[in-house]
């Protein structure tokens, strides 16, 4: 059943928000650019969708490589947006449909995927499990997958390839969905902690573009020293010298000897957090 909503408007956000979107999929099959629990914070928690440079890339080109692939087959393509007539929750916004064919596109511009497109005749995965839930969601024959790119010409080309339903798939993305809502929709979000997640992730990305200018920093000091020890206002070029050692780990490994017990250090737990770029 076709919705009527114009992608990229609020409306559209807000009714993505409450289905199971084909683009969302990859993220909860785990090959997507989210965790599945990054997702749920965009879902159900209220976190804004970061919009990345691909992603802006990808809604600058998609009409223009839609155009190309009008002319090149003679079909016209309709974004729009499908939900399942089988079950309401799943949902796709497609690029391109061509109802009097069956035929659905999906676009990307992405010189990777054009790549992966010519060296293997198909999409990535992440991709695959997007296009298989707008197969699913549609009952579309097929998929013409598209990955546009600008070429040493600078000429916007692209590669396609066509991908046929897999319904084994579709089982594996529907049980996906369902128990990605079972373990988030009802989960609480601490706002306090979604805080410190926003701090501690904004503080990370400064703390590695300034070890980065760091780096690049004593680089260049090492380069001007030429082989000299020195110091000059704040700095000090000075020679280390790493001390040989033995490797007592591999040395038991290769001689096979098998440690006493006694000697064996008890498994200990810890918490940590890690920041996830």
């Amino acid at each position: 059943m076709k919705i009527n909503l114009n992608q990229g408007t609020q409306a559209w956000l807000e009714y993505r928000r409450e289905k199971f979107n084909a683009s969302e999929t990859p993220d909860i099959m785990g090959v997507g650019f989210n965790k599945p629990y990054q997702l749920a914070q965009i879902k159900f928690g209220g976190v804004e969708q970061y919009q990345s440079r691909a992603m802006a890339d990808g809604i600058k080109y998609e009409p223009l490589i839609r155009q190309k692939i009008e002319i090149d087959t003679g079909l016209k393509f309709e974004p729009c947006v499908i939900q399942s007539d089988d079950d309401p929750r799943f949902s796709a916004s497609l690029d391109g449909y061509n109802e009097k064919e069956n035929l659905i596109i999906e676009i990307k511009f992405s010189k990777n995927e054009a790549f992966q497109i010519h060296e293997k005749g198909e999409p990535s995965i992440n991709y695959y499990y997007q296009i298989q839930h707008q197969l699913m969601v549609t009952g579309a024959k097929k998929c013409l997958f598209v990955a546009g790119y600008i070429d040493n010409g600078f000429q916007l080309e692209y590669k396609s390839c066509e991908v046929l339903p897999e319904p084994k798939i579709w089982d594996k993305i529907q049980k996906a969905w369902i128990d990605f809502e079972n373990d988030y929709k009802n989960e609480i979000i601490d706002a306090e902690f979604m805080d410190i997640s926003t701090e501690l992730s904004e503080l990370n990305e400064k703390a590695k573009e300034i070890e980065a200018k760091i780096k690049e920093l004593k680089d260049r000091a090492l380069i001007k020293a030429n082989g000299r020890e020195c110091k000059v206002a704040n700095i000090t070029i000075y020679k280390t010298t790493r001390k040989g050692g033995y490797d007592y780990a591999k040395f038991i490994k290769d001689q096979k000897i098998e440690i006493p017990s006694g000697y064996k250090k008890a498994d200990s737990d810890f918490w940590a957090v890690r920041i996830n770029s």
